[in-house]
């Protein structure tokens, strides 16, 4: 395992220490170091039931060490010195054409099982969104599911409906597959060398200019950096589509359950909305998907609220409404 420099995580000023010491016996909140990182790792693998070590701790790093938005803001509940629960707050940031707004993603909250049921969540939560106010963050998201989402509605986090997310099938056959496939995607994605390029490669071929447009929504701020971090750097594969008229798609395949899913992450360049069709239909055949899930309202594709991940909204000290924002599927896979 390749070292830390503990600097390399955000030094917490914490606001409170919420009296913790009585509710929590001899718990410690604090900031993680660089020396917690395998420590911390092992607490995910037991709580979170991770199955692959090598890629597990490769999608960590990548998600928290090397965010291309910044590392993340990670927290830790700490016990006669052993870590029994660690938090942390993925960064993230939004655009319009008119502002722009910080934000994280709470992700890969973990708690060793003989510590559960003592409030570190909750305790570690408060921590966090103290720290995140005082840094000037807006908001925090994420996408729970329907049997965590009633404790987060507990500590001031919103229900903000269902991200709303376009689908295609590619046969009446391949639809009954995907209404079958309700259960998690694999994290890894299946194997595609031969489709399409190398995300740096396609990348390189649009003006930079036109990566990401920007209008009355707000949208992931990516640059240059950031997209060649969220889809070339890490432990997941990428293949990048060229359409039409300088545009593109960063995509990618991965098993569902019965069915074989392709992700459409990220549309790029400047595409009409006939332009994206033809790269969701062209691709979606050339790698004998059953079905695509790609950003809402292209042509010849449906959206069924109920299948869209749920989103939660934590404001901090500035939270947008839920139909000012736009999401790509790359916005919200996968973490």
């Amino acid at each position: 395992m390749r070292g830390l420099v503990g600097d390399r995580f955000p030094k917490l000023s914490l606001m409170t220490h919420y009296d913790l010491a009585m509710s929590l016996d001899n718990v410690d909140i604090g900031p993680a170091t660089g020396d917690d990182i395998d420590e911390i790792i092992d607490v995910c693998s037991k709580a979170l039931g991770w199955t692959d070590p090598e890629f597990d701790e490769a999608l960590f790093r990548w998600k928290h060490l090397d965010n291309g938005f910044g590392p993340s803001a990670l927290l830790v509940a700490r016990e006669a010195g052993e870590i029994l629960a660690v938090r942390p707050f993925m960064r993230w940031r939004f655009a319009s054409e008119t502002e722009t707004i910080s934000a994280a993603r709470a992700v890969d909250t973990a708690t060793r099982p003989d510590a559960q049921g003592r409030g570190l969540f909750r305790a570690l939560t408060e921590t966090g969104v103290g720290q995140l106010r005082s840094e000037g963050v807006g908001f925090i998201f994420n996408t729970p599911n329907a049997k965590s989402l009633p404790g987060y509605l507990t500590m001031g986090w919103e229900h903000a409906g269902s991200v709303r997310l376009g689908y295609t099938m590619r046969s009446p056959r391949a639809a009954g597959r995907m209404l079958k496939s309700r259960t998690a995607a694999t994290k890894p994605s299946i194997p595609t060398p031969g489709l399409g390029q190398s995300v740096p490669e396609g990348i390189a071929t649009l003006e930079p200019g036109l990566l990401i447009s920007r209008d009355e929504f707000l949208r992931t701020d990516h640059t240059l950096e950031t997209l060649l971090w969220r889809y070339s750097s890490g432990p997941v594969e990428y293949r990048f589509v060229p359409g039409p008229n300088t545009s593109g798609a960063v995509v990618r395949v991965r098993q569902r359950g019965p069915s074989r899913e392709l992700v459409v992450a990220e549309l790029l360049g400047t595409p009409s909305l006939d332009d994206a069709r033809t790269i969701v239909r062209d691709t979606l055949a050339e790698t004998h998907a059953d079905y695509c899930i790609c950003t809402a309202g292209l042509p010849r594709t449906i959206s069924i609220e109920r299948l869209g991940p749920k989103l939660a909204i934590r404001e901090v000290t500035d939270a947008p409404k839920p139909d000012a924002m736009h999401w790509q599927p790359g916005d919200i896979e996968l973490f």
